[in-house]
């Protein structure tokens, strides 16, 4: 399954299968890759974006995961099982982003350890918007019709 090389935009490939992977396997949510939305528009203020480091001997990089407040509570209501719709606080909702982008990213460390290259997950931490419009490779899709991106930088492919 290894690629003959291992780019960035191999790794954008299946980070992407890794997030479609997780919102409709694990939360039941149709997701559509979003043409439309801009990083503005992903990254605004009511955005919670978290990153997952990630390293390895072959390769190191971080995680991104940018999603909105809203999208973060039905998310978040959904995984606990949670029918009526709790309003969960900003740390809530927070630590739950963290928690969603730790398990993107251990799925993403899965295909890339199928492909031959181990990586280690790290903490998760808050971004600040700014940081993060800096990041050049966002991926973006709608779920419910709001804006959820996602970003994977990797260095050490080859």
């Amino acid at each position: 399954m290894r690629p003959r090389e291992l780019t960035q935009a191999w790794c954008d490939e299946v980070a992407a299968s890794a997030f479609e992977g997780l919102l409709t396997g694990t939360f039941g949510r149709d997701v559509q890759r979003a043409l439309d939305v801009t990083i503005t528009g992903l990254l605004s203020s009511h955005a919670l974006i978290v990153a997952v480091p990630l390293k390895g001997s072959q390769a190191h990089g971080q995680v991104f995961l940018s999603v909105p407040q809203a999208l973060s509570a039905q998310l978040m209501n959904a995984f606990l099982g949670q029918t009526g719709g709790s309003n969960p606080d900003v740390s809530q909702l927070s630590d739950f982003v963290g928690e969603l982008c730790n398990m993107l990213a251990g799925r993403f460390g899965a295909l890339l350890a199928d492909a031959g290259v181990e990586l280690e997950l790290g903490t998760p931490s808050s971004v600040s918007p700014a940081a993060a419009q800096q990041l050049a490779r966002w991926l973006i899709w709608t779920c419910a019709t709001l804006p959820i991106g996602l970003c994977v930088q990797m260095e050490g492919l080859q």
